[in-house]
């Protein structure tokens, strides 16, 4: 993942299961809605808040997991470019999250927890 000052791009490439380490700072009674994967990291939709889990280092020996509450996200648009990949951006207050997502994810159940979570 790029640098918190930059926007980010991220490559989804299927579902996955909730790494350990966002398991464990999910509030009681929070559910998660969807997880997807790109090479090593992920990023999770609950019915609070969107989490990315940023794995960093050649060995992964550090992670680095950063929360956005549905509240800060203004918009999210959804990009379709025929065949291919497509894509979803997330603008929050102070940046905008690029997801490029592989056929073998559903952006449209990507975008119904959005529209759901972000009203």
């Amino acid at each position: 993942m790029a640098d918190q000052n930059e926007n980010p791009v991220w490559t989804l490439t299927g579902k996955t299961n909730v790494p350990a380490s966002v398991e464990a700072i999910l509030a009681d009674g929070e559910r998660v809605l969807g997880a997807y994967k790109t090479i090593r990291d992920a990023l999770v939709l609950t019915d609070r808040r969107l989490v990315l889990y940023d794995v960093e280092g050649l060995m992964g020996a550090s992670e680095t997991i950063r929360t956005i509450p549905y509240r800060a996200i203004e918009s999210f648009s959804i990009q379709n470019k025929g065949i291919g990949k497509e894509g979803l951006e997330i603008l929050t207050r102070s940046q905008t999250i690029s997801l490029k997502v592989d056929r073998s994810c559903d952006i449209d159940e990507m975008a119904k927890i959005l529209a759901k979570s972000c009203v």
